[in-house]
């Protein structure tokens, strides 16, 4: 009976850890294009699988923001530069049932 208690506390624990609503882990920039992203458990997530923000994109591969010019009803165009190597980390939380990724930003050290 004891075998058959631990086997039912196992099965309760795999079902409770795959529907936790949300999950972060640290991944590791391995290319930038196509967007790889290695996890900690050595599993590479591919861009079908990684949603971005605006900022993150910025930051992976650049981009151009409008600003209002002071003084004047004119904007202006400013170029970010990307900012991501490969082996930058990433934060990034897992969406339930674990099939998708949202890369929120970069992770300073």
């Amino acid at each position: 009976m004891d075998k058959f208690a631990q086997t039912i506390k196992q099965l309760a624990q795999g079902v409770f850890d795959g529907n936790r609503p949300c999950n972060w882990t640290i991944g590791t920039l391995t290319v930038i294009s196509p967007l790889e992203i290695k996890i900690k458990d050595g599993l590479v997530l591919h861009s079908a699988t990684l949603t971005i923000t605006n900022k993150v994109h910025d930051i992976i591969y650049g981009g151009t923001v409008s600003m209002l010019e002071s003084g004047t009803s004119e904007f202006k165009n400013y170029t970010i530069r990307a900012s991501a190597s490969v082996g930058d980390k990433f934060i990034l939380f897992r969406q339930q049932g674990g099939q998708s990724y949202l890369i929120v930003d970069k992770l300073i050290e």
